[in-house]
């Protein structure tokens, strides 16, 4: 039986789809939640930990980078990385 262009059949194959996308949030959601009741281990917060790290010379921050290609992006002098 149709209404128009609405077939209740639709609900079939919808439904496992939309419950397994509500899941999956929700678990996305909670882990979110578990994992921001962490502290960062220096005690910083991240505009802190941003916020020093754009103030250091490129030197520095290239010296103590565990990421090489971070290197490559920040000892460029027009670059800046906090206004």
């Amino acid at each position: 039986m149709m209404w128009g262009w609405f077939d209740p059949m639709y609900i079939l194959f919808l439904a496992p789809g939309m419950l397994l996308a509500m899941w999956a949030q929700w678990r996305v959601r909670s882990a979110y939640a578990e994992a921001s009741r962490i502290a960062a281990r220096s005690g910083y917060s991240g505009a802190e930990a941003a916020q020093t790290f754009c103030i250091r010379p490129a030197s520095t921050t290239c010296a103590s980078s565990r990421f090489t290609g971070l290197c490559q992006i920040t000892t460029s002098p027009a670059s800046t990385c906090c206004a």
